[in-house]
């Protein structure tokens, strides 16, 4: 059986994987506790969040950004790869949620 310092540690690794595949990057932070791990997301622009992985949330991870959000493992990537290119919570939030055919690339314009 998987540890919840290994799962979050698996997370973190899908996440960066992801990043990676779009030439993007973030800092992560792994607070562990026995049955609880937060996450800290540092994003490049200065922006970041958090996530939440338990022993008792099974195959779900919870994004702290500003309220909980559960996202399956599936869509935890996504979500993060979208808030590093600049979406919103809840433009990200549509993006990892979407089926996968349908998903769309998010870029904050400079003005």
């Amino acid at each position: 059986m998987e540890s919840i310092q290994q799962r979050v540690q698996h997370l973190v690794e899908q996440a960066s994987a992801a990043l990676a595949a779009h030439g993007l990057s973030a800092r992560f932070e792994i607070s562990a506790g026995e049955d609880t791990c937060l996450v800290e997301v540092d994003l490049p622009d200065g922006d970041g969040f958090q996530a939440l992985v338990s022993t008792s949330s099974g195959g779900w991870v919870g994004v702290l950004d500003p309220h909980q959000e559960d996202l399956t493992t599936a869509q935890w990537p996504r979500y993060v790869v979208a808030r590093a290119q600049g979406a919103t919570a809840g433009e990200a939030l549509e993006e990892a949620t979407r089926s996968p055919g349908r998903a769309r690339r998010w870029r904050r314009t400079r003005s």
